[in-house]
């Protein structure tokens, strides 16, 4: 068996232990990397969906819906950390474009300050009439369609 395929099966085993039914199937990859046939491995294991950053090329692989991440929480312009404003224009250009959003944390730099930016985040879109926090899972359904939406995945 190839060595991406055992490392796919031991981590969903391992998420599926720790979250059982709250678990989508659902595929981030480190460094948002794919070797080429990543994504017949990724369905063999009964991922749905691959979720990336949208400037990865896709794969395009049946049975695989990518829904990309469209803002680095953490992101730079020549070597500057965006400001949370630069952020804020980048969330609301996701919005304006019929989403949906995107955002990407890191967990290795993510502290509890980083945190408290992020709940600031999520409770002005909780708050706001027009817009619905969702999952990935349910973007892909489809049950998220047609709504901005906020969706947060966590990377390396």
């Amino acid at each position: 068996m190839d060595a991406r395929a055992e490392d796919i099966g031991a981590g969903r085993h391992i998420l599926t232990d720790a979250f059982g039914d709250l678990l989508d199937p659902v595929f981030t990859p480190p460094w948002n990397r794919c070797a080429p046939g990543t994504g017949t491995l990724l369905v063999a294991a009964g991922i749905e969906v691959l979720s990336r950053d949208i400037t990865a090329p896709p794969i395009d692989q049946p049975g695989l819906a990518e829904v990309p991440i469209t803002v680095d929480w953490f992101g730079h312009r020549r070597g500057v950390r965006l400001t949370r404003e630069e952020l804020g224009g980048r969330i609301a250009d996701g919005v304006r474009s019929g989403g949906p959003v995107g955002v990407m944390l890191h967990h290795a730099i993510t502290d509890h300050a980083e945190l408290a930016d992020v709940d600031a985040l999520l409770a002005l879109v909780a708050d706001h009439p027009r817009a619905a926090l969702t999952t990935i899972g349910a973007v892909h359904c489809g049950s998220g369609r047609g709504l901005p939406a906020t969706v947060l995945s966590r990377q390396r």
